[in-house]
């Protein structure tokens, strides 16, 4: 994991200006964060072979959301 530190007053300014990014944003944070929880989860209640299943499962499932996968 990487921690990545913003200047608060560059960000809101960022967001002022940008509104598209700013929803973009606020709509991954919370998405992402769900993921993370899963993906704990996960890691104590599968065996090897499920979580890598588990894996490609999801990555299929992000990828038809994104229009990356046919």
């Amino acid at each position: 994991m990487t921690l990545c530190v913003f200047d608060r007053t560059a960000f809101r300014s960022f967001f002022r200006s940008n509104l598209e990014r700013a929803f973009d944003l606020t709509w991954i944070a919370p998405v992402e964060e769900h993921f993370l929880g899963e993906v704990l989860t996960t890691v104590g209640q599968r065996s090897a072979m499920e979580r890598v299943a588990w894996a490609l499962a999801r990555i299929l499932q992000r990828g038809r959301m994104l229009g990356l996968v046919e």
